[in-house]
């Protein structure tokens, strides 16, 4: 199973640096039917990106609701809820690697499922057992 994190959601709008890329690698899931999935702590901190930036609630809630119908409609169907597990461990993980919340928190919920986080960020390489793909590797490991 693979996760992906903000970096990958923030690559659905037009006009991210990663966007290209991202719409590479949705294409290629959709043909692959391999097991991706959001998780919801990414969801969550594209919100309070959006909310730090003045947005107004009905603009998010637009904003949201638009990446995840297009990663549905690619084969992105489940978002991975946080449990208690997930929250643990990011503390942990934040007090052993001194990581954002963020970072943390996908690093946990990536571990507690035994999934490789799709992710450019090599911050999550200091994490032991946390496996990483970026988003170009990603897309290499899944054409056929």
């Amino acid at each position: 199973m693979f996760l992906v994190e903000t970096e990958f959601l923030f690559g659905l709008i037009p006009g991210d640096p990663w966007n290209r890329f991202v719409e590479e690698a949705l294409d290629l899931i959709k043909e692959s039917g391999v097991d991706i999935r959001c998780l919801a702590g990414g969801v969550l901190e594209v919100v309070f990106v959006a909310k730090s930036q003045n947005k107004r609630e009905s603009e998010i809630r637009a904003g949201v609701a638009a990446m995840l119908g297009k990663m549905r409609m690619h084969g992105i169907k489940i978002v991975e809820p946080i449990d208690l597990k997930d929250i643990l461990g990011c503390l942990s993980l934040r007090e052993l690697y001194n990581i954002t919340f963020y970072d943390a928190l996908h690093a946990s919920s990536s571990l507690n499922r035994s999934a490789t986080i799709i992710s450019n960020d090599e911050t999550y390489d200091r994490i032991p057992r946390l496996k990483r793909l970026s988003i170009r590797d990603f897309i290499e490991n899944i054409k056929p």
